[in-house]
């Protein structure tokens, strides 16, 4: 049994079957006819792609309401000179709603990519993004981001931003606050490569390479952190050597006012003992000296009269010697003068020993004093007898 599948608006046919077939001359056969139907494709990326501008219509229209701030943003990140008539015109179709200045999406292999998410293609006025990307809508929106950055320099300026300027516009725009550290850092990036892309080298800018850029950013905030921790540490020993510091100086200042009170105690202790010691000891020379000295005085007194009598003796005896013996005063003066003379020499050892007390000082200490209190007086009472001697004999 065969069916025939016409078309859906002719009408219907007999159908002919084995049963009901005549012996009359069959009909002439007529010619089958086919349904032809069309499947339109559709690209399963189109919503992705869809979805991609819209995040960025959302940030990027928001900054184009403000003519005054978009084009202080446009200058902070594409320099000074860009043309402004340009910029301008996009902020008007972006007020507008009018997105189709934005280059064209198109998803490849990353091994095409060289390991980057994304790059754009100035001469080919597209943007290329990683296949795997499919899986992640918000970092294939944020690589898209950084790419028309790339694009909206090649159409303001006549030459490229100096270092990742796509970068810079996708974490500005997305509301980041850099630091002059980290807009040093993009500057000087160089984010230019090529890539062979359907058999033809395509001269690019990279949105960041994954080993790169995230060793960078993993490096830089391992050394924030450390930087962190190290001051934190730092800051707690100084204030430990603060504290021990103020500390060891009260310690130190108390035991050297304890140990000053201590020894000025001691010291004016000593000081006195000292004085005391050396007044008593002071007074225990000066005492033997001042006896001596006593005795010699009276000593001295008393042969002082001794020798006032022996010289009015010796003057009555010379006045009978001269009577008696018919000798002259004169000679018998003499002859007395001669005796006392040698009285003299025979006294002169007790004087020389006086002499020698004297040149070793010993007259001015304690031996001094005693050696001339007992010299003296023998030497005098010698004399004294030898002379009264003499002027008897």
């Amino acid at each position: 049994m065969s069916i025939a599948i016409g078309n859906g608006n002719a009408a219907p046919r007999n159908i002919v079957t084995p049963q009901n077939q005549t012996h009359t001359s069959a009909p002439a056969a007529q010619p089958k006819q086919r349904v032809q139907t069309s499947v339109a494709y559709v690209n399963p990326d189109n919503d992705l792609k869809t979805e991609i501008r819209n995040r960025f219509a959302r940030k990027f229209g928001k900054l184009a309401a403000d003519k005054k701030g978009f084009h202080a943003f446009t200058k902070k990140i594409f320099g000074k000179n860009y043309d402004t008539g340009r910029a301008e015109k996009m902020r008007r179709a972006a007020v507008a709603g009018d997105y189709s200045w934005l280059p064209e999406i198109r998803f490849v292999d990353r091994a095409t990519l060289q390991g980057a998410n994304g790059a754009y293609a100035k001469s080919e006025g597209k943007i290329y993004i990683a296949g795997d990307l499919r899986n992640n809508p918000v970092l294939a929106a944020q690589t898209f981001t950084e790419e028309a950055g790339h694009h909206i320099d090649a159409k303001i300026n006549t030459k490229d931003t100096p270092g990742d300027e796509g970068e810079m516009f996708r974490r500005v725009l997305s509301g980041e606050r850099l630091s002059k550290a980290e807009v040093a850092s993009i500057r000087s990036e160089n984010d230019h490569g090529e890539l062979n892309i359907d058999g033809k080298n395509v001269k690019v800018e990279f949105f960041f390479k994954k080993l790169r850029k995230s060793f960078r950013r993993i490096t830089r905030s391992v050394s924030r952190g450390f930087r962190k921790v190290v001051g934190g540490v730092g800051r707690v020993v100084k204030n430990v050597a603060r504290g021990v510091g103020r500390v060891a100086g009260k310690v130190i200042h108390t035991v050297t006012g304890v140990f000053k009170k201590v020894t000025g105690g001691i010291g004016k202790v000593l000081a006195n003992v000292t004085r005391g010691a050396f007044s008593i000891f002071k007074r225990a020379i000066s005492f033997p000296k001042r006896i001596f000295s006593g005795l010699k005085n009276v000593v001295s007194r008393v042969f002082d009269t001794f020798r006032s009598v022996a010289s009015k003796i010796w003057n009555i005896q010379k006045s009978i010697l001269s009577k008696m013996f018919n000798i002259p005063i004169s000679l018998a003066g003499k002859l007395f003068r001669g005796l006392s003379g040698a009285a003299r020499f025979l006294t002169k050892p007790f004087g020389l020993l006086g002499r020698l007390g004297g040149m070793v000082g010993m007259e001015r200490g304690l031996f001094g004093g005693f050696a001339g209190a007992i010299f003296n007086p023998m030497r005098n009472v010698a004399r004294f007898a030898l002379g009264l001697l003499g002027r008897v004999f």
